[in-house]
């Protein structure tokens, strides 16, 4: 089956949209960005724009989140920062 499995919108007071990503499978390392700038892409110009809203914010949620061997080296020297 397709790794993404949900897209979700919801409708917030002022026309703010918050998207929902559900992912039975994530690459954590080397699509997920462009994967979600794409579909921000999308959804902006099909449903955001048309109907005058803002996108508010984004969750993206996967079930499984993988590394492929070929990537684990380069992510290890990922520099991670972690919110305060």
């Amino acid at each position: 089956s397709p790794c993404l499995q949900i897209i979700q919108l919801r409708w917030n007071p002022g026309d703010l949209i918050d998207m929902h990503l559900i992912w039975r499978s994530r690459d954590l390392y080397n699509a997920w960005q462009a994967n979600i700038i794409a579909i921000a892409d999308m959804i902006n110009r099909e449903v955001i724009i048309p109907n005058e809203c803002k996108l508010n914010r984004i969750t993206d949620y996967s079930t499984s989140l993988h590394i492929y061997d070929a990537d684990i080296e380069q992510a290890r020297r990922v520099n991670m920062v972690w919110p305060r």
